[in-house]
């Protein structure tokens, strides 16, 4: 099952600085199992979110986990994966180095209630 995302803050019609890229902010929320036997993670469908403007794949995600006051983060290393087109990119998840968490199990408890957020660089005109 893909990860569900949501817009926490876009800035519609605006672009960054260079008027090359739409800057949005996004929510991750983790969904059933982390990806398949060959996937190296769990698919993240950018084009069904409402916000973005850009037909084309993120040049960036910048992902960061934001607990709630007095509690740790789970420590894992977290990487967007650009696919070919916005329906089939994955989220990739390390414990370390070359220790991805394991393909095709269920979350655990702890992963699945992370708060995950990301910072998504969209080409502003394609």
């Amino acid at each position: 099952m893909a990860i569900a995302v949501s817009v926490v803050k876009t800035f519609l019609g605006q672009t960054d600085a260079s008027q090359q890229y739409q800057i949005i902010r996004l929510k991750f929320v983790l969904t059933g199992n982390y990806g398949g036997a060959a996937t190296h993670g769990d698919t993240v469908n950018l084009s069904t979110v409402y916000g973005i403007q850009s037909k084309s794949v993120p040049v960036h995600i910048d992902l960061y986990e934001a607990p709630p006051a007095g509690t740790a983060t789970t420590g894992y290393i977290w990487t967007f994966c650009p696919g070919t087109n916005q329906t089939n990119g994955v989220l990739n998840i390390m414990s370390g180095v070359a220790a991805e968490y394991t393909q095709g199990s269920a979350y655990s408890a702890a992963l699945l209630g992370v708060v995950l957020y990301g910072e998504a660089w969209f080409p502003a005109f394609v």
